[in-house]
């Protein structure tokens, strides 16, 4: 818990920089900006969520940036362990962005005003199909012929040696870089793997800015959901820019597209199970959003009655869970 006498510095910290200490470098104090920092530093200060709708313009990079550091400086001021703050994008220009200049020049500033005393540093997380396995790069090398391979691509296989992240080797190709990524399930226990190293090295104190897309964001989330090691290390922060994007990678990852015959063969699939209340009410829904106005093959309604009558007494459970069947594939069908 942040006491309220630290609560205030951390507050007059980000006064500091945006009135005094962005200015005599050139940029302009904005009151909206300032405000928006603040509200950012409370949500973080008291655990609760803020949705910020920060228009062009406003510099909402800068103010969660000066938010985290001050909020993190909290930290440390009343002893708590540390905890790096995540940020999750959109795009790969902004990742680049807020790694390669605005926390340098945050940094900068700080430095030079002794608010801190070492530089703030940020790293770029990725998934497992980004980076390279030493093991399998050196298989790969071993195979292949490289004076029978196009120059720029055998220069980028070779240059891997040098470089763990496969993203810098743009003429790589998707052949090559498939057969020398680290795999789904990493089980080398090699001292000297590099991959490795950077693993304990994202997940050492090195790095107060971790910054992520939001499919890994998601990704992380899935495996914490599912009891699996998680991907991103805790965090004291989450920060999501471009959250109006968020939907749409998780309908992305988690959305299932259904065509007419996918429905069609879950009616029949239905009615193979005798889950016969589900697959009449399907076909009632399928025929009632049919565009061309085609109405659903009828239901054999003397079977119905029958079955409905056998199994009287054994829905139980099952009647419940076909009646949630029913209602969900009405509402997949609706959106459809």
């Amino acid at each position: 818990m942040i006491s309220y006498h630290n609560r205030q510095v951390a507050h007059h910290e980000i006064d500091h920089i945006f009135q005094d200490l962005f200015p005599s470098h050139g940029m302009t104090a904005r009151p909206s900006q300032i405000e928006l920092s603040h509200k950012m530093l409370d949500a973080m200060i008291h655990s609760k969520i803020a949705l910020s709708d920060a228009g062009t313009g406003i510099g909402k990079t800068y103010a969660y940036l000066v938010a985290g550091a001050s909020f993190s400086r909290a930290l440390s001021r009343e002893n708590i362990p540390f905890q790096p703050i995540l940020i999750s994008t959109s795009s790969i220009a902004l990742q680049t962005a807020v790694r390669e200049e605005y926390i340098p020049f945050l940094s900068f500033v700080l430095l030079e005003d002794k608010l801190i005393q070492a530089p703030i540093r940020a790293v770029i997380r990725k998934g497992k199909g980004h980076y390279v396995c030493d093991e399998r790069l050196m298989r790969r090398l071993r195979q292949v012929d490289l004076e029978r391979k196009n120059p720029l691509a055998a220069q980028a296989l070779l240059s891997l040696r040098d470089h763990l992240d496969a993203d810098q080797a743009p003429h790589l190709s998707q052949y090559d870089r498939n057969r020398v990524c680290v795999p789904t399930i990493c089980d080398c226990r090699r001292d000297s793997c590099r991959y490795l190293c950077y693993m304990e090295a994202c997940n050492s104190d090195r790095y107060l800015f971790q910054i992520c897309n939001h499919n890994l964001l998601l990704a992380d989330a899935i495996h914490r959901g599912s009891g699996h090691r998680p991907i991103l290390p805790d965090v004291g922060a989450l920060i999501i820019d471009e959250a109006h994007k968020l939907p749409e990678t998780a309908r992305q990852m988690f959305g299932v597209t259904l065509a007419a015959k996918d429905i069609r063969t879950l009616i029949r699939i239905l009615r193979a199970e005798r889950y016969l209340l589900a697959s009449e009410s399907l076909a009632d829904s399928r025929a009632t959003q049919d565009p061309a106005g085609r109405k659903a093959e009828p239901a054999d309604t003397d079977r119905c009655g029958e079955e409905r009558g056998s199994q009287q007494n054994q829905r139980g459970l099952t009647y419940g869970r076909v009646r949630n069947l029913s209602g969900g594939t009405s509402q997949w069908l609706s959106s459809l």
